[in-house]
């Protein structure tokens, strides 16, 4: 049990492990057997549901932050770019850094622990969780437009992580694959 409301997806970890936030302002990882690993308190509740990466670091957002937090639930850093506080948009992550909506309309690449390493701005209020495919091209919604950004320096793509993004997908790859 948690002290408050779950309104976030979890995030399954390679070991099975099930990772969520609760409105309780802290954020659970669970062994597969349902006892609790640890829980860390984030000091902010959030709709934003967790990601993790290939090396097991959890990128969150958290009303105004992004944070980062470790396989052992120890903070790894916070990004001071906010998330923006009426959506739950989600991260998404691949190997060496992560990308998520910033305020309003930006979109920021980020590494642990904390460090920005790109912001641009969009057209439109960001209105759904990042996404990335397997080419490294990042998808993000706006109000009334589908950005597909591909940076010069873009990342490799989603890597054998066990939930990289908001909800995975059937295979918990993260990999989008158009030719379905």
């Amino acid at each position: 049990k948690t002290g408050g409301g779950i309104v976030s997806s979890p995030a399954i970890g390679g070991d099975g492990a099930v990772c969520f936030s609760s409105l309780d302002g802290n954020l659970y990882l669970l062994n597969p057997d349902g006892t609790e690993r640890w829980h860390y308190h984030t000091g902010g509740a959030t709709a934003s549901s967790p990601v993790i990466g290939r090396d097991g670091n959890i990128c969150i957002g958290l009303n105004l932050q992004t944070c980062l937090v470790s396989r052992e639930g120890k903070e790894l850093g916070r990004l001071a770019s906010p998330m923006p506080p009426d959506t739950s948009v989600s991260a998404a992550t691949v190997p060496g850094r992560f990308y998520y909506a910033g305020h309003w309309r930006s979109l920021l690449a980020g590494e642990s622990p904390g460090r920005e390493l790109w912001k641009t701005d969009l057209d439109d209020k960001i209105t759904s969780s990042v996404t990335v495919d397997a080419t490294g091209t990042i998808y993000v919604c706006g109000e009334r437009t589908l950005y597909a950004l591909r940076p010069s320096n873009a990342a490799p793509q989603v890597g054998n992580s066990p939930w990289p993004m908001f909800r995975a997908n059937a295979r918990h790859t993260g990999r989008v694959n158009a030719e379905r």
